[in-house]
């Protein structure tokens, strides 16, 4: 029987990728901006370039198996001699507080029969075709899909020896340790259920990708394992953002609604209301509280949104972008959310519900290019680690 978490040969970047002003790793794809990837450019070894091949806007996916090629012949990406797990821990700054949150990352098998990976948001068709697309012609994981666990805690403490490598991305610090299998790891997390906290589409694409090979007659033991990054649901360094809607249709303010002097009076209401929801237009702010056991997502799609057209709709993180919406006329009005906190993430995902598109924000992503998983060179049956690293 193939295990279900184990360890792999990981694929890093070496020194000669990090001398530059930029580092070699980005953003994942669908949070590069166009002013971010011309940055990442300036490091001729930046993943950005493997990711979003041929350019911003177009897609040349031979030319991300080229450059992968390349960067190998180069030196400048390197398989690690023995298999093992990896630990990832990011420090990070928010409303003035430190956090830092601690991933374990290794290979999981992909589900057959049996389901122990829950989505809590949709996938789009579009993007999974685009990452199908680059996974077809590469057969390389070059990112994580971010998953939430709620057993194995010991696994999560931070290593005492010095990190292989540190990294400082969008004012981040990013730091990588090898972890020496065993076999209490792969036996600890047999039996556990996983929650996708982002990246449902590169979880979709791998799947895919398995069916796909299976119908060919081509499907590989390392065609089943997709490599995630695992933090445990108790992790102190867990953030869920949330993100606000702007809509060009207005919106009737009903005598449910009371209206608030300042953004920072409404920030301070909605802290102390989970189940509460804050409008904005040209007349002023607007607050009010409801008794729906529902996340603000939820509440926005079953009772303000069943009239719009989901093209009247953008989102927004910060209220500051949002007001900027409402100065360019195009929209009408702003509907400021609480994030769902995320044991209701859990709980809606393992019950299989899922939530609206854009409900959750798991805040920071976790970078792409940290150690890849390429199927042709990183999967091992020797899942001991007894080479020396």
């Amino acid at each position: 029987m193939m295990e279900r978490f184990i360890p792999f040969k990981g694929v890093r970047f070496t020194s000669e990728a990090q001398i530059y002003s930029i580092p070699p790793i980005s953003q994942p794809y669908d949070k590069i901006t166009p002013l971010m990837y011309e940055t990442y450019l300036k490091n001729p070894f930046n993943i950005a370039r493997i990711i979003l091949p041929g350019g911003y806007e177009n897609r040349d996916y031979g030319l991300a198996k080229k450059l992968y090629n390349k960067f190998l012949s180069r030196g400048v990406l390197r398989v690690d001699n023995s298999p093992g797990f990896y630990f990832y821990q990011v420090e990070f700054e928010l409303t003035g507080r430190k956090f830092r949150r601690s991933h374990l990352i290794g290979l999981l098998k992909l589900p057959g029969n049996e389901d122990y990976v829950h989505a809590h948001e949709r996938t789009f068709p579009r993007t999974v075709e685009d990452r199908l697309n680059l996974l077809r012609s590469t057969s390389v994981n070059f990112g994580q899909v971010f998953l939430l666990v709620n057993r194995c805690k010991d696994f999560f403490e931070q290593p005492e020896n010095e990190p292989l490598q540190e990294y400082r991305l969008d004012d981040k610090i990013h730091r990588l340790w090898f972890i020496q299998p065993t076999p209490r790891i792969s036996r600890c997390f047999e039996g556990a259920e996983f929650v996708i906290a982002d990246g449902h589409h590169r979880f979709k694409t791998a799947m895919i990708f398995r069916d796909e090979m299976k119908e060919k007659g081509l499907l590989t033991p390392a065609i089943e394992y997709r490599m995630v990054s695992v933090s445990h649901i108790e992790d102190g360094g867990l953030v869920i953002l949330p993100t606000h809607r702007a809509a060009r249709r207005p919106y009737t303010i009903g005598s449910d609604f009371s209206k608030v002097d300042s953004t920072e009076k409404l920030r301070k209401l909605m802290k102390e209301n989970v189940h509460s929801l804050g409008v904005i237009t040209k007349e002023g702010i607007f607050f009010k509280t409801y008794n729906e056991l529902l996340t603000g997502a939820e509440y926005l799609e079953k009772v303000i949104f069943a009239d719009y057209d989901p093209g009247d709709i953008n989102y927004f993180r910060e209220i500051e972008e949002g007001f900027r919406f409402l100065k360019s006329g195009e929209y009408e009005v702003l509907f400021i959310l609480n994030p769902p906190d995320i044991k209701d993430v859990w709980d809606y995902a393992i019950s299989g519900k899922l939530l609206p598109e854009k409900s959750t924000d798991f805040y920071p992503k976790v970078p792409t290019g940290l150690v890849l998983y390429d199927m042709n060179r990183s999967f091992s049956d020797d899942h001991t680690g007894k080479k020396s690293h």
